[in-house]
């Protein structure tokens, strides 16, 4: 059985021709001009995979992609592949969570490949979706200032089981995780303390019988981490240097005895 595959390019003679070889390997296939008109269709037709260009008219494909992962739930989950007969753009999209990036032409062995692909991965983790309930390997609350970083986290543990609980400061997760003690805190060392201090943070978990033996991590761009170590003894300071290093390092975290989730 195919999937629903939303199929964005500006260049009608593009859209029918790719429309054209995705239908025949029995798909189905929603097509799009512009970013802006892709939101559209996506919010009425929830497609299982997303193409799109990236240089167009309206809405360019890196607004679009903005646009959608900021809608959160599934837009935030439907795996996509871009493609561009500007090579180059590549790059930029290698910290966001595509899928895949194809320059033009098109290898269409490849292309048709990576689609199918897309598609039955997409297909098994709605099936695990179904099958488990989210929350069951614990509840993590996450805290900082890099939304771009928080958001992949968030989607992250969500998509491993976790409920996930966000702060919008030090105090307001000082608070949250006396009001809803979590399994383990991940929060962000900042090197501007007035946007947030992660120093207080952890001063004021301590302060507290309910939150001062609860387990912590800490996330922080490479260039931070002999700092955040001078601040910190923990031994789980999660140094990136871009979001895929941050969750690579991340799954590694789960699997402590401390942060492992429950039942594995």
């Amino acid at each position: 059985m195919g999937g629903k595959v939303l199929l964005v390019d500006d260049e009608p003679a593009i859209l029918k021709i790719l429309k054209d070889r995705i239908e025949a390997e029995q798909h189905t296939v929603v097509v799009a001009q512009s970013g802006k008109e892709a939101l559209e269709k996506f919010k009425d037709e929830q497609p299982d995979l997303i193409i799109t260009d990236v240089m167009m008219p309206e809405m360019s494909g890196y607004e679009f992609f903005e646009a959608l992962r900021g809608m959160g739930g599934e837009a935030a989950a439907v795996p996509m592949i871009v493609i561009s007969a500007r090579g180059s753009v590549g790059q930029l999209f290698e910290k966001w969570a595509i899928r895949r990036f194809m320059p033009k032409p098109l290898h269409m062995p490849d292309f048709l490949r990576e689609i199918e692909e897309a598609i039955a991965s997409r297909a098994d983790k709605k099936k695990e979706g179904r099958s488990s309930e989210q929350g069951e390997a614990g509840k993590v609350l996450l805290a900082g200032v890099s939304e771009y970083e928080l958001r992949r986290l968030g989607q992250f543990l969500e998509s491993q089981g976790y409920s996930v609980l966000r702060a919008l400061d030090e105090k307001d997760a000082a608070k949250t995780a006396q009001a809803e003690p979590p399994d383990f805190i991940l929060f962000e060392y900042w090197e501007d303390e007035v946007r947030f201090d992660a120093v207080m943070l952890l001063k004021l978990l301590a302060e507290s019988p309910e939150t001062q033996k609860i387990p912590y991590a800490i996330f922080c761009n490479a260039s931070l981490q002999v700092s955040a170590a001078q601040n910190f003894s923990t031994a789980s300071i999660l140094g990136f240097v871009n979001a895929k290093d941050l969750l690579q390092k991340l799954e590694v975290l789960l699997q402590l005895p401390e942060f492992k989730r429950s039942g594995s």
